[in-house]
């Protein structure tokens, strides 16, 4: 029978303590604005806390083979999400990424993003094409339909355009493959192809998209403007010190320097405000958050789960790479959040249903 002490306490409390944290910084990122915006983001954020850990447990009740069993079902309707997102989801800031969604509660009427969903979901489906063809797996034939399964939901995201989000699930993806038992070459050729298809690709990006990576070459070339919020993020985190300016007290986060600092930047408040200290125990969290689902998934007692919880773990580390690499300035801006701390229903969703897939690994592995 399932065991209770195989739920992981550790990768739980460390979920905790993420979330808590997230919790304080979107507070003093947004308590002042929240005053003339009259929407309050800290508590939109603790109720899709409470839901995500609600969401979390249930999930974690569920045989994660379960999951596996409707893989191409979830598949096919994550693609109709997508669809519909075209079709009918709102605009925000020249993006069209989200479905309309109205609660009687203090939510009200919010925007979810169906592109959050499919990073899971990918995974998903790809550990299900490995478990149907485990005897041929390195085929052509196979090779091609994981290629496919991965495009498909990356070209609907990139005409959003979400570039982050696309790169995101093409990076894990690729990751799945090489897995679930694709030969490295066949791998590696696609790598070659997308690296010399880079100039054509080139054109084929938005304005801003090609601005955001001009502007990541010399932010100081439009310090007013593109460059503007690197600029920033980058005077936050460095303002803050070793010890930082203190809980509500930093004055680029206070003053509304940094732009989306609730959101993708929360990382640059984390930094002003909690300093160096602060920095390092975030960062010292998240690496015993990946190394705690890779754990889950190397322990766990069948392919499937292994698939799962190193898909998984890949979603949280390149999550957590890429938002601070850009938000430091090494990456260019892509828009992608920072897992547990910023501010977002549909990303928070997404990573708790994650999370409850892991328990769910590690409750069954003396199961099996």
């Amino acid at each position: 029978m399932i065991k209770l002490k195989n739920f992981d306490w550790l990768l739980f409390a460390v979920v905790i303590a993420l979330t808590g944290i997230g919790l304080l910084l979107i507070y003093s990122a947004t308590f002042r604005v929240s005053i003339y915006r009259q929407v309050n983001f800290f508590e939109r954020q603790f109720i899709w806390v409470f839901l995500g850990f609600i969401i979390m447990f249930l999930i974690a009740k569920v045989d994660y083979h379960f999951w596996g069993r409707i893989g191409y079902i979830l598949y096919l309707a994550g693609i109709f999400f997508l669809l519909v997102v075209l079709i009918r989801g709102r605009v925000i800031l020249g993006a069209q990424r989200w479905l309309e969604i109205k609660f009687p509660i203090a939510l009200k009427q919010i925007g979810f993003q169906p592109s959050e969903l499919l990073k899971i979901i990918v995974v998903i489906v790809l550990a299900r094409l490995a478990i149907d063809n485990s005897q041929k797996i390195n085929s052509w034939s196979n090779f091609g339909k994981g290629l496919c399964l991965l495009c498909i939901p990356v070209l609907f995201i990139l005409k959003q355009p979400d570039l982050g989000t696309a790169i995101v699930n093409f990076a894990v993806g690729l990751c799945m493959l090489f897995l679930i038992g694709m030969g490295l070459r066949k791998i590696s050729g696609v790598i070659l192809i997308g690296v010399l298809s880079s100039p054509v690709a080139w054109f084929l990006l938005k304005d801003y998209q090609q601005e955001r990576i001009r502007i990541f070459l010399n932010p100081y070339s439009d310090p007013l403007g593109g460059g503007y919020s690197m600029i920033q993020s980058r005077l936050a985190i460095g303002s803050g010190g070793f010890l930082g300016k203190g809980w509500l007290g930093g004055v680029q986060t206070q003053l509304d320097f940094v732009p989306e600092h609730h959101t993708d930047f929360i990382f640059a408040v984390l930094g002003e405000e909690w300093g160096y200290l602060g920095c390092i125990l975030v960062l010292f969290l998240y690496l015993i958050l990946i190394l705690r689902i890779f754990h889950i998934a190397v322990h766990a007692k069948d392919r499937l789960g292994m698939f799962l919880g190193a898909g998984i773990g890949m979603v949280f580390a390149f999550h957590v790479v890429i938002n601070i690499g850009v938000v430091i300035g090494l990456l260019p801006i892509t828009g992608l959040p920072l897992p547990f701390l910023s501010y977002g229903g549909s990303s928070l969703i997404s990573f708790m249903i994650a999370i409850g897939i892991l328990q769910n690994i590690n409750l069954r592995k003396g199961y099996y």
